[in-house]
Order: structure tokens, then C-alpha cells, then sequence
């Protein structure tokens, strides 16, 4: 019996590498992920949005004193990380605590439908603006030349 392995041609690994495909996978492992969030969610408390903006501020603090303490961000663009921070948490945690609310107002469906594109949307968001979506093995230049 003869076994075969496969290649990567440089074609597919060139496809992989490419923006559009980098966001259409955010996107879906995105809407995956939030799907079954609101799949699975089932409330265990009463919504509480004070909760949920003090916990948006002390992370958002702790966030910047981490990074600002590293070193990573200077005096100059503090007011602009600050803000970026807070955008982030923001989202994030008012769309985690946005599932009571609609599974109260229309049913698992919705709420299904709902985290999914809110998951679709924050995938969209971390490949194009925020993180960074690489294949296994592939290296930025600016590791390759430490």
C-alpha cells in the first residue's frame, strides 16, 4: 500500500495569506462562536447594566495601566487607547449582557440569530481593526529578523 502526502502548493498557502481570506475566516469563527453563546445561554441572574458599566471602566483602567506601564503606549496616544479600550469592553460586555434582554423580548431564536451576528461582527472587527489573525507557522517579518 502506497501513502501519499500532499503538498501545500503555493497557490492555496498564497489564498490563505490573503485579506479576504484572513476576514471571511474572522467572520466565520466569529458567527460561530457567537451562535453558540446564544445557543446555550441560559440567564443564571437578573440583568444589572450599572454592574456592567463599572466592570467596563475597571477593565478598561487596567487595560491602560498594563500597557502604559509596559511601555506600549506613550503620552501622545493615550487619550486615543483610552477611548480604543473602552470601545472594546464596551461592545463586548453590553452585547454579553444585551442576551438577557432579548431572550426576554423574543425567544431563543432571536437571541441565536442576535449573538451570531454579533459574533460575525466582532470577527469582522478583530481581523480588520484590532488583533491579529495569522496561519499556524507563518511569521511576521518583524519576528523573523530578531
Amino acid at each position: 500500500m502506497k501513502i501519499e502526502l500532499r503538498k501545500t502548493n503555493s497557490k492555496q498557502r498564497r489564498n490563505q495569506s490573503d485579506p479576504v481570506y484572513s476576514t471571511q475566516r474572522g467572520v466565520v469563527v466569529g458567527a460561530a462562536i457567537g451562535l453558540y453563546m446564544g445557543f446555550f445561554f441560559r440567564p443564571s441572574r437578573e440583568p444589572d447594566l450599572g454592574f456592567v458599566f463599572g466592570l467596563i471602566l475597571v477593565a478598561t483602567l487596567a487595560t491602560f495601566a498594563v500597557r502604559y506601564y509596559r511601555g506600549s503606549v506613550s503620552r501622545a496616544t493615550a487619550p486615543r487607547e483610552l477611548l480604543r479600550s473602552f470601545a472594546f469592553y464596551f461592545f463586548a460586555l453590553l452585547a454579553l449582557e444585551g442576551r438577557h434582554y432579548v431572550l426576554n423580548a423574543a425567544g431563543p431564536l432571536t437571541l441565536a440569530l442576535f449573538t451570531t451576528g454579533l459574533g460575525a461582527l466582532s470577527g469582522y472587527l478583530w481581523v480588520n481593526f484590532g488583533g491579529s489573525v495569522r496561519n499556524i507557522g507563518e511569521v511576521q517579518r518583524d519576528e523573523q529578523d530578531r
